[in-house]
């Protein structure tokens, strides 16, 4: 079987002058095409890293890292950087929009690091922003926006590429219990269109909404 992600035996240490911080330890998991994992965590616990790792934009130290069919470690960093942009989608806690920037604008950053054609740019960021029900607010600017609504704009702009592997940090942690439901399942409906989602969060309600929970403690992983 080809898994979405595969990890084996990922450790990663972090040294500085006088200390040293072994974030990840020995960690392996698998995830198959179209599930959502929760990886569940109290702060320090190494889930953030191993989001980062996810996301190739940190590396390990050792232990080996599959996207799909792809053996991460044997890629360049420009092949890394089109990995990044062409398979994978990222959504923060704090949304990480620009402010001076347009809900449009926001969105087709992505877009301006891809092959997709310009011609085709305005179709797809019109077809997105119907998708999540934020059409109307195409040129509004994320300070008129709810925080709902701007998480709406962080997954559209998560998903205009077309990646096939989804990265949540967080992503109900700004937001109410209501707000944060309507999230989970919009999330619920883009992992219906084959779309792998790993959701780093500290919420067990939340987490108890996806298809499993892994923990991650002390650097180390398990599962629920």
């Amino acid at each position: 079987m080809t898994y979405s992600i595969e990890i084996d035996q990922i450790c990663k240490t972090y040294r500085g002058v006088g200390y040293e911080v072994k974030a990840l330890r020995n960690v392996s998991m698998k995830i198959n095409t179209g599930e959502m994992t929760a990886v569940v965590g109290t702060s320090g616990s190494g889930k953030t890293t191993l989001l980062n790792i996810l996301g190739l934009i940190d590396s390990p130290d050792s232990g080996t890292y599959r996207l799909g069919d792809i053996d991460t470690g044997e890629c360049t960093e420009t092949e890394r950087a089109g990995l990044r942009n062409s398979r994978l989608g990222f959504i923060l806690q704090e949304f990480a929009l620009i402010d001076r920037y347009t809900v449009e604008q926001n969105i087709k950053i992505p877009l301006l690091y891809s092959n997709v054609p310009k011609r085709e740019w305005n179709m797809r960021i019109d077809a997105m922003l119907d998708k999540l029900g934020i059409a109307e607010k195409k040129k509004r600017r994320p300070a008129e926006l709810s925080g709902g609504q701007k998480q709406r704009v962080a997954i559209a702009r998560a998903l205009i590429s077309q990646g096939d592997v989804i990265l949540a940090d967080e992503p109900t942690g700004a937001l109410d219990s209501r707000t944060s439901l309507e999230i989970i399942d919009l999330f619920q409906r883009i992992k219906s269109e084959n779309k792998t989602i790993v959701l780093v969060t500290h919420d067990h309600d939340i987490a108890a909404e996806c298809d499993r929970i892994l923990h991650i403690e002390d650097g180390r992983l398990y599962e629920d």
